[in-house]
């Protein structure tokens, strides 16, 4: 009797309850309870998680567990603009005056199931889903699995140097064929076309000063410092900025480091190397003597002319013109330091001829009288000259600025103020070896 009552109030209960028929996307067909609706439930065929529909979608599933589209327009919110306005509002503050706090209920339940369903899927084969936005991740080869060629990462372009700097070439000393043909770039070219167009103002203000019109004196007095700021500037920036390009005439324009400075370590050095053998060329009255002593004079000054314009460009202290550091720092460039020397005598040359050439030939213009040969006040001539010259003497400055690149670590200075590189640490005693081991029986 009590087995036919049991049996009778299940099947009532079976009959009452109402059961959720639905299908995945791979057809596997789910049969669940109502209390289930709304929930996930994995498919056990593929593993993948499907929402349980409600009974109000079952007439638009499809037999792929997807829903169909119809005709009917989303349901509105009429809400929804309030919602947005609040959370997205610019002020701080809501329509009533209280402050907008977004931050989430404490008292809220947090559903951490989907944090460790994703946990579990990490190591499992079963499928992966973001735990904020549910979206299934799809795993991305990144292992040489054999099913693709291999691809050789010296063939990908920006895997290669592309840093001319930083190529082994670049940091090889520069000799001299690579010197000149840096200094053969276009920029560099530009640079000294402007070099060479000041020059030709030079002598443009000079003709009309020896006319009588000194007010434009400050012209020429202007384009002299920028010609001697600019080959002191170029010294710098490659010896101790180790550039290999010539800089701007006056560079950045800052008067101490880019106008004042170069201007008087250049005008410095050429008084020093030039004052005794003018001296001796103007106050010996024999011709024959003022040669003797001062074309030595001279030449000593040509051959101390690089060291001292090194001295007082980089060193960073006047102190470093006594004699002996200006010799220590001749005997630190070696060999190199004769061939620097003579480029200076190959390009001064050319350079005075030129200037004394443009300067004469203005003067005797402007008097009506030319006393001087044609072909040394030849526009042409002149031109070739100061081509050549303003070439050679960037050359040397060049060359100069590479004898403290290689050599300024042994150059016997004080006062340094530029040490590229880290310092290299004292040579410490290496402590003697003690064996901690046991002493034991020792041979005789």
């Amino acid at each position: 009797m009590q087995e036919r009552e049991r049996t009778a109030i299940g099947s009532v209960l079976m009959m009452n309850e109402t059961m959720i028929r639905f299908s995945c996307h791979c057809g596997h067909g789910f049969e669940l309870a109502d209390d289930t609706a709304g929930s996930d439930v994995q498919c056990p065929a593929c593993g993948r998680l499907n929402d349980v529909p409600f009974m109000g979608d079952l007439s638009r599933l499809s037999g792929d567990g997807t829903y169909a589209l119809d005709d009917q327009p989303p349901p509105t919110e009429p809400d929804r603009l309030t919602g947005l306005a609040y959370v997205f509002a610019k002020s701080k503050l809501d329509a009533e005056g209280n402050e907008i706090d977004l931050r989430n209920d404490p008292n809220e339940p947090i559903d951490a199931s989907a944090f460790y369903r994703a946990e579990e899927a990490v190591h499992t084969n079963r499928p992966r889903y973001d735990p904020e936005t549910g979206e299934l991740i799809t795993p991305i080869p990144v292992a040489d699995d054999g099913r693709e060629p291999r691809v050789d990462p010296a063939t990908v372009p920006f895997a290669k140097p592309v840093i001319t700097y930083a190529a082994a070439g670049a940091l090889r000393p520069r000799s001299a064929g690579h010197v000149l043909l840096d200094l053969c770039q276009p920029l560099n070219g530009v640079v000294m076309f402007f070099i060479f167009f000041i020059h030709l103002t030079i002598g443009f203000f000079t003709f009309f000063a020896a006319m009588g019109i000194f007010i434009i004196a400050p012209g020429i007095l202007a384009g002299i410092i920028t010609v001697i700021a600019h080959y002191g500037n170029v010294i710098d920036d490659v010896g101790t900025e180790e550039l290999d390009e010539l800089p701007r005439p006056l560079r950045d324009l800052r008067f101490y480091e880019d106008i004042w400075m170069p201007l008087v370590g250049v005008s410095a050095a050429m008084l020093i190397s030039y004052a005794p053998a003018w001296f001796a060329l103007t106050d010996i009255r024999s011709d024959v003597a003022a040669l003797a002593v001062g074309l030595p004079l001279a030449l000593a000054g040509t051959f101390a002319l690089p060291a001292l314009l090194l001295t007082l460009l980089t060193s960073g202290s006047y102190s470093n013109l006594r004699p002996d550091r200006v010799l220590g720092v001749i005997r630190a460039c070696g060999s190199r330091y004769f061939g620097v020397a003579l480029l200076f005598l190959l390009a001064v040359i050319p350079y005075v001829w030129a200037m004394g050439g443009i300067t004469i030939g203005a003067v005797r213009r402007a008097e009506g009288t030319v006393n001087l040969p044609m072909w040394v006040t030849n526009p042409g001539m002149i031109t070739a000259f100061f081509v050549i010259g303003i070439f050679l003497m960037h050359l040397f400055c060049w060359h100069v600025g590479l004898l403290y690149r290689v050599n300024h670590r042994e150059f016997p200075w004080v006062g340094r103020y530029h040490v590229r590189g880290p310092r290299e640490e004292p040579v410490r005693k290496r402590p003697r070896y003690v064996s901690h081991l046991p002493s034991g029986p020792t041979k005789p």
